[in-house]
């Protein structure tokens, strides 16, 4: 289920800035995604293993914040990552919600009769 100590080190020298560098954008990106591929995988046989599903939902909104923060920093460079990765591009989060998530059933029901009146 997670990946192995040599498929990592392959990852970090592949988009590593220098040797042994576990910290920057481009290889969190990388060990991330190589993780979330492995946890779909598994969840796919366990459909039922919530616990593994609320991790894998962790991870790719880690994935997407890094990701965002790599777009801002050096967007050549996050280009590069999106496409050897074969990743979708991060579009950001949708900063506006719908207002009738928001309301509950009473508060629409209010809002409909006094559209009504």
């Amino acid at each position: 289920m997670s990946i192995t100590a040599e498929r990592k080190q392959e990852l970090i020298k592949k988009f590593g800035r220098f040797e042994g560098d576990t910290g920057s954008p481009e290889v969190q990106i990388a060990i991330l995604t190589e993780r979330i591929k492995n946890l779909t995988e598994h969840i796919k046989k366990n459909k039922k293993d919530l616990h593994s599903r609320r991790g894998l939902i962790g991870m790719v909104n880690k994935r997407r914040k890094t990701s965002e923060l790599s777009k801002k920093k050096n967007p050549e460079r996050y280009q590069q990552i999106v496409q050897e990765l074969g990743i979708r591009e991060s579009t950001g989060r949708n900063k506006w919600v719908k207002w009738e998530i928001l309301l509950s059933r009473r508060q629409k029901l209010l809002l409909m009769v006094q559209t009504i009146l």
